[in-house]
């Protein structure tokens, strides 16, 4: 998008957050994101705030932000469905920490289950509201996407040959989880991609890791102590993204 130009904004969320929440109006500066991933500043000209569908804001864009919010490493989080309200807070704090996409997984021994489509696609609606508030608050510049529930063995068609994938498994792991990372960090590819896959409360069966193997998952420890299910996909995507991402200061 080239600046200076006139953007009308026209969802009734943004323009009520922008308007009633920040309290912003007419000659305010705020900051906007366009579908690529683009910042910019911008001044508000008018405003129109209604109960209907019919808001509006018409917005100058000043100039754009040369700032990377996004992370070089691609993270994928594959999570064992877990109880409660667990999900919410992981995709929020994965959403923070960089990651893509997050995938809720039914595994054998969940205790959540999902009862039909519809309560897939109403809890997945909610899932991805939260996302785009905690992609909002961190200001990512792209929205990540929060998947409908699948099946285990699905995962093979949501993941590619070169990817780095990781299984945080209480077994012994063959490698160190470092080396995993240094070998993806001496790679050419420009982007990396990693999947990671955390089981439920109660763990993955033996079959199922089987079955993750086979697809190319590599198992890996998390240290001496038995992480939490919303602990541990959330520690392993700290690491990553230290180690191939841009939290580690480079």
């Amino acid at each position: 998008m080239e600046c200076p130009c006139t953007v009308r904004v026209v969802s009734q969320e943004e323009v009520h957050h922008a308007l009633r929440v920040l309290r912003l109006s007419v000659g305010d500066h705020i900051e906007l994101t366009d579908a690529d991933g683009g910042e910019y500043i911008a001044e508000i000209k008018t405003a129109l705030l209604n109960q209907t569908e019919d808001s509006v804001m018409e917005v100058l864009c000043l100039k754009k932000i040369e700032i990377h919010r996004e992370s070089p490493v691609e993270v994928t989080l594959f999570q064992g469905l877990p109880k409660h309200d667990k999900l919410e807070f992981i995709i929020q704090k994965a959403v923070e920490l960089g990651a893509v996409r997050i995938v809720p997984v039914e595994c054998e021994r969940c205790v959540a289950r999902i009862r039909d489509a519809k309560d897939a696609a109403k809890k997945t609606e909610r899932w991805n509201r939260i996302a785009h508030e905690a992609a909002k608050q961190s200001k990512r510049a792209l929205e990540p996407e929060v998947l409908e529930p699948v099946r285990l063995k699905a995962i093979q068609e949501l993941t590619s040959q070169d990817e780095l994938k990781l299984l945080a498994y209480e077994g012994a792991a063959l490698k160190p989880l470092m080396e995993h990372l240094e070998e993806a960090q001496r790679r050419d590819d420009l982007q990396r991609r990693v999947a990671i896959m955390i089981g439920p409360e109660g763990g993955l069966t033996e079959k199922e890791v089987h079955e993750l193997s086979e697809m190319g998952f590599i198992t890996i420890g998390l240290g001496p102590r038995i992480l939490r299910t919303e602990t541990a996909g959330l520690a392993l995507l700290s690491i990553i993204q230290y180690v191939l991402g841009d939290m580690g200061g480079r």
